[in-house]
């Protein structure tokens, strides 16, 4: 939903609520989350505040490499970790490569978006 409507009610209220107070954190977001922190960092810009001590990752993201580092760039923060493998089908929104889009689709499909889980990215759990 927040991919067509844009910054949701829920990216405002962890913005409001939580990542001021994250300076020095680190901070994940797995698939459509990633798309809630978007939209939170997209309102702590506006509003203003910074986070250079923040380290955001983006796993199995729903947004582009080039937008997780704009939107980190956006607060002050350093350069994001941004993480997708080729058999999470989450992957077509990812990517403007029509090839790539592919490669997401048939391995993702088959296997029912198994690579698709948090287990799958190991930044979600250990900070690295």
């Amino acid at each position: 939903m927040q991919k067509v409507a844009g910054n949701s009610l829920a990216s405002r209220q962890f913005a409001s609520q939580y990542l001021p107070g994250a300076n020095g954190f680190y901070v994940a977001a797995h698939s459509e989350g990633t798309l809630t922190l978007a939209g939170a960092i997209k309102t702590l810009s506006v509003d203003g505040v910074k986070l250079p001590q923040t380290q955001f990752s983006f796993n199995g993201p729903v947004i582009m490499k080039s937008t997780a580092y704009n939107l980190a760039n956006m607060v002050g923060a350093p350069k994001p970790g941004y993480s997708l493998n080729p058999g999470d089908p989450i992957g077509v929104f990812a990517t403007p490569n029509p090839v790539m889009i592919g490669i997401y689709g048939a391995l993702g499909i088959p296997t029912l978006a198994t690579f698709h889980g948090a287990n799958y990215y190991p930044d979600m759990n250990t900070g690295h």
